[in-house]
């Protein structure tokens, strides 16, 4: 007997040496390794990385998340952390998810990594570097209640096929980035509502390509509440919702194209600088409203049928409903089959407003050529004085950004003027030093 105790002893001492294994719990004051010899790494309750601290886990390392969180920074005290992790294997055996969530603009580098029945959230303005990792089907990206949109890039593999929004404020320039078969979904965060706003005369990008599930939620360009104006880009993107809305506000400047909008998306202009919706796919079960005194420019469009939008001054229409001053004729007849980016020539002469505006000490302006023509471009100032000369040469059918440099004039309010063999515009800018 006391022979088979013994060599009991020796196989679970042994294995132990072999199947070495670490349980962790806790906050973690001092910078700290996760080394290869501990794995795994099984989490006992939940961990946080507490100010200025950074937990580097090493490659090769398995992390057992057991349904727990890693807190990277303590939001409530303000306090950020940072990660490194490269190769390493996050998971979360049994029924609930593991998590790992960014707080209080903490940053770090999470590159190479897989992650299983896991999910990681950014909140808080933090920004870590994302690159490389593969989540299972089980496993999600969640970006809410802050401005910073973190360096995630392109190569990750989402096979849920999902990032989470919400809670989003932006108040300087953003891009969101198209992920292959990914779909942007905007959700509600704790008391937070799952709305994006888009104010201070920033502008959003929306790559295209990108779809976003706006899932019953707005997204906001511009603030009258705060008379802010904001910028939205969208070319080839796809919006989806149920009661969902895009909402425009003060004087904001729109330009979307080659767009396709499905499930009751509602589209409401508030105030704009300037609107244009081109090339683009408005189902039948969405609505157009504009509420402003200046018209829309829709032209170029499919509303949902054949017969075009239903509207006041289209009585036999069976599309799309719309409402207020838009200019929707010509329409298209047929939906687009597919959606990609605008590459095409374009078909009416227009000057766009500058963006942004008001500026200093630079800002852009963009216009469209339907065919070859002499074009002058000029800056006058209030009194009608010519202050400079931006373009002033033949140029061919296209698409045009000409950046305005102002550093040498003083502030106050310009006008640009665009004179083409067949159209001419004129436009204000202020300039605020």
């Amino acid at each position: 007997m006391k022979n088979l105790l013994n060599i009991i002893f020796v196989i679970i001492s042994t294995n132990l040496l072999l199947f070495p294994q670490t349980n962790v719990q806790g906050d973690i004051y001092n910078n700290t390794t996760w080394t290869l010899n501990g794995s795994p790494y099984n989490l006992t309750g939940n961990v946080r990385v507490r100010s200025g601290v950074t937990l580097t886990i090493q490659n090769g390392v398995q992390v057992n998340l057991q349904g727990k969180t890693i807190y990277i920074g303590y939001g409530s005290y303000n306090e950020s952390g940072s990660l490194q992790a490269n190769g390493v294997t996050f998971s979360s055996s049994g029924t609930y998810k593991g998590l790992i969530i960014f707080e209080s603009s903490s940053l770090g580098s999470i590159t190479g990594c897989s992650f299983s029945n896991t999910n990681i959230e950014f909140r808080d303005n933090s920004g870590p570097t994302f690159s490389g990792n593969t989540l299972d089907v089980n496993s999600s990206i969640y970006i809410s209640s802050q401005e910073v949109i973190p360096n995630i890039s392109t190569n990750n593999v989402f096979n849920s096929q999902k990032i989470y929004l919400g809670a989003f404020t932006i108040s300087s320039n953003k891009t969101l980035k198209n992920f292959t078969n990914c779909t942007y979904y905007l959700v509600g965060y704790s008391f937070y509502g799952g709305d994006i706003r888009v104010r201070g005369g920033a502008t959003l990008t929306i790559e295209s390509g990108s779809k976003v599930n706006l899932q019953g939620n707005t997204i906001y360009i511009g603030s009258d509440s705060y008379n802010e104006f904001g910028i939205l880009h969208a070319n080839g993107v796809t919006f989806e919702a149920n009661n969902g809305r895009l909402r425009f506000e003060n004087t904001s400047i729109i330009s979307l194209s080659h767009c396709n909008f499905n499930y009751q998306v509602i589209i409401e202009i508030i105030k704009f600088n300037s609107f244009t919706i081109r090339n683009s796919s408005i189902g039948q079960f969405c609505t157009l409203s504009n509420s402003f005194s200046d018209t829309v420019d829709a032209r170029n469009n499919f509303w949902g049928s054949s017969l075009g939008p239903r509207h006041s001054s289209n009585p036999g229409g069976t599309g799309t409903i719309i409402s207020g001053r838009v200019k929707f004729v010509p329409f298209l007849t047929a939906p687009i089959t597919s959606v990609e980016l605008d590459n095409s020539l374009p078909e009416f002469y227009e000057l766009y407003p500058n963006y942004p505006n008001p500026f200093n000490p630079t800002t852009t302006i963009e216009f469209d050529l339907p065919e070859r023509s002499h074009v002058r471009l000029t800056v006058y100032d209030v009194l009608g004085r010519e202050v400079k000369k931006l373009v002033d040469e033949e140029m061919n059918a296209g698409k045009y950004k000409i950046n305005f440099e102002a550093s040498d004039l003083s502030s106050g309010i310009y006008f640009y003027v665009i004179n083409t063999d067949k159209y001419n515009s004129i436009k204000k800018m202020i300039l605020i030093k």
